[in-house]
């Protein structure tokens, strides 16, 4: 079933229900008495998810709730003169360009193996305190072609790779960081969010810098890649979250005020906690990072100006 259909379905059914960014549906929350489509459907992940109280619910349940057969009323949906237009409403939707192309990396990448090639990159990424479960875990692969002494670091979203990065390990012979040509990737980087498709099991996102902060800050960190998250990053942030911890590196305590601020502009009730880093960034503290994000206060302004006036 594709969000278009389901739209056409809830629509008969008389359940109000409007386009959503990222090919989502929003619908009122069943569970919290919500009136202002405040709950977000991902077919894709078959998942409802309220940005209200933080609710979640199977879309089967969902649907069984409402007395919905969808089996039952697909047949009337392919056949129905609307979901033409619809599915090019949803084709056409502008807030995130949710049209994306996904990234083949079988030209710049592959597995790892017993190669000295392969054995080297991930001695590089150990040093960095990603063992052999984290590489599996987040797909890291070892560049080839016009990608090799690097390792390649996808960026997935709704299980598609649309973007990568590579990251030398052979130093100083290759340039620190590459990004991909625009011509093979739909957007550049500031479009997206790494690590998106994990964290979004959770119900409360770390925010940090680059891939490596993510990584060890854990499986419900994202990575902005940068210190400044652009507008599409924080429609998605505020459509998919409502518990922040931001952990951006050391110094960056304007860009941290800044990033609550936006966050807060877009979602008044959204929960922020802030973990503030005395120096590096959270890959230097990779074996007590949970431990601080667990900690994290919740942010204060007046901390947040204090800090930045490097009165605190």
């Amino acid at each position: 079933m594709t969000t278009p259909e389901l739209a056409v379905i809830l629509s008969k059914n008389g359940v109000e229900n409007a386009i959503a960014p990222n090919n989502e549906l929003a619908v009122n929350c069943l569970l919290c008495g919500d009136t202002k489509l405040h709950a977000r459907i991902s077919v894709k992940l078959g998942w409802v998810h309220c940005h209200r109280k933080g609710c979640n619910q199977r879309l089967s349940s969902y649907l069984r709730s409402l007395k919905i057969n969808v089996k039952l009323q697909r047949d009337w949906v392919k056949t129905s003169g609307p979901i033409d237009k619809l599915e090019g409403l949803f084709n056409g939707h502008e807030n995130h360009k949710t049209e994306n192309i996904s990234v083949d990396l079988s030209e710049v990448a592959e597995e790892f193996s017993d190669s000295k090639m392969s054995m080297m990159a991930l001695s590089y990424l150990a040093s960095r305190g990603i063992g052999p479960a984290e590489v599996d875990l987040y797909h890291i692969m070892l560049g080839k072609g016009t990608q090799t002494g690097r390792v390649v670091i996808p960026f997935t979203e709704n299980g598609d790779v649309v973007y990568y990065q590579a990251r030398a390990f052979l130093v100083p012979a290759y340039k620190k960081v590459t990004n991909p040509n625009l011509a093979d990737v739909s957007h550049g980087k500031s479009e997206w969010l790494y690590n998106a498709d994990l964290a979004r099991q959770y119900k409360t996102v770390v925010i940090t810098e680059g891939w490596a902060s993510a990584i060890s800050s854990g499986t419900n960190a994202v990575a902005i890649q940068g210190n400044q998250a652009s507008v599409a990053q924080l429609d998605k942030l505020t459509s998919w979250w409502r518990r922040f911890v931001i952990c951006l590196d050391a110094g960056m305590e304007g860009e941290t005020c800044k990033l609550a601020a936006q966050i807060k502009d877009r979602d008044p009730y959204a929960q922020i906690r802030v973990v503030w880093l005395d120096h590096g960034d959270p890959n230097d503290f990779r074996s007590v990072m949970r431990h601080l994000i667990d900690a994290a206060p919740q942010y204060n302004w007046l901390e947040g100006m204090a800090r930045c006036l490097k009165l605190s």
